[in-house]
């Protein structure tokens, strides 16, 4: 009999505190290898934090994480860190003045030899660029990219070092539906090679349409995890806010309601 493969990540009981303010309270997270799982919650929920620990940046006060089923890195340890996870924030991470190929191996240009070759680095940017389907000269300034270029690059250049889990904050606010689409058709195709892909959005009808599970925190703890087709969107947006209600609220930054929608609008929830 197969085994199930381990999770790409797993978050037990991870408390983070700032001084007094409880950032996170014992919250929960697993996402399986291979699976686009949506992170969601209104301003302050604890998302941002959750990410920090997962990535390295924060070291949880409590808790545990396990990358695949070892235990996360030792905090601080650059490397080791990256072979696990990434994040591709809404404000793109490449150096615009440099080139793909330079952005790619930045930190790593010549593995071999004391001296840069630039015809090697070249090639070795087209061959892993052709592995995960980007279609991008790596000659290119990377400034001259469009924003998912330049996503697919980030995305890219995380999984070179080994990582299988991919954080993407906010990757559609700068997209048009074009974009949004093919964002999420590589995506896709990135799925099923095993990556993981933990989506946060505002954009709940994003979340339905790309993701299999998702996870509402709320206060800084976890409210629940479900299959996101087992899920009304009433109920979503009821479990973000807290609040019972007919129809979907547009919310704001602050977390007060602006406006509301009846059922067949997009919800979008502002955090």
């Amino acid at each position: 009999m197969d085994l199930a493969p381990p999770p790409a990540v797993q978050a037990e009981g991870v408390v983070k505190r700032f001084g007094p303010t409880v950032a996170l309270d014992g919250v929960q997270l697993t996402v399986q290898p291979g699976e686009s799982h949506a992170l969601v919650g209104r301003n302050g929920a604890g998302k941002s934090t959750l990410v920090g620990v997962l990535t390295g940046l924060h070291k949880a006060d409590a808790g545990t994480v396990r990358f695949g089923g070892e235990a996360a890195p030792a905090f601080g340890d650059t490397t080791a860190w990256q072979s696990k996870v990434a994040c591709v924030y809404q404000k793109s991470m490449v150096v615009p003045d440099l080139t793909v190929a330079e952005n790619l191996f930045l930190g790593r240009l010549d593995d071999e030899s004391r001296w840069i070759s630039w015809g090697r680095l070249r090639r070795r940017a087209e061959e892993l660029l052709a592995e995960y389907g980007v279609q991008v000269d790596p000659r290119t300034r990377a400034g001259d990219l469009t924003v998912e270029q330049r996503q697919f690059v980030e995305i890219a250049r995380a999984l070179s070092f080994g990582a299988r889990l991919i954080v993407l904050d906010e990757p559609t606010a700068q997209l048009d539906a074009r974009g949004i689409g093919r964002l999420f058709d590589r995506l896709r195709e990135l799925q099923s090679q095993g990556v993981a892909f933990l989506f946060i959005s505002h954009h709940l009808q994003e979340v339905y349409e790309l993701c299999t599970a998702v996870t509402v925190y709320r206060d800084a703890r976890h409210v629940l995890t479900a299959p996101v087709a087992d899920l009304a969107k009433s109920e979503l947006v009821a479990a973000m806010t807290g609040e019972q209600g007919g129809g979907f609220a547009a919310w704001h930054a602050g977390g007060a309601p602006a406006a509301v929608r009846d059922e067949s609008a997009e919800p979008v929830l502002r955090t």
